[in-house]
């Protein structure tokens, strides 16, 4: 079976990489055509993305939401 990429990009505020197993990351690869793990300071670099994953309990602020 193949699948197509839903987004282009996944932004992964906050995430160092360790929270889940590989087997969840390459499930939310298959997800993305790109993943970046990155910081609040480095989101502004991301800016093509269109979908953020945020680990359970994260507070996103208003600023952050209106930067995607």
């Amino acid at each position: 079976m193949t699948t197509t990429a839903k987004f282009r990009k996944i932004i992964c505020l906050d995430f160092n990489g360790d929270e889940l197993s590989q087997e969840y990351w390459d499930q939310i690869d298959n997800l993305s055509n790109k993943r970046a793990v990155t910081t609040e300071k480095e989101l502004s670099q991301h800016s093509d993305a269109d979908a953020l994953l945020v680990k359970l309990g994260a507070k996103i602020p208003s600023s952050i939401m209106n930067q995607l």
